[in-house]
């Protein structure tokens, strides 16, 4: 049996649980360019409580992650230097 990246075991999971997915990978757009997207999956369930439909949004967050890197970037060098 392969062994399965974290990506692959959370999307497992969410298929098994029936829970609502929320995470954030690295994509490859159309022009060959990887970028950071946030991926969200909710389920829809019948009348039985079944899944009946799945409803998925990709949001571009590499603006967002950037952001956040140079925010952790000065934070780590002046621990350093103290």
């Amino acid at each position: 049996m392969s062994r399965l990246s974290s990506k692959h075991w959370f999307c497992f999971q969410f298929r098994t649980t029936g829970q609502n997915l929320e995470m954030d990978l690295r994509l490859r757009r159309a022009d060959e360019v990887f970028r950071w997207f946030q991926l969200r999956v909710v389920l829809a369930r019948d009348a039985e409580g079944e899944i009946s439909d799945w409803y998925g949004l990709l949001t571009d967050i590499e603006d967002r992650k950037r952001a956040e890197q140079k925010l952790v970037v000065p934070s780590a060098a002046s621990t350093t230097t103290a």
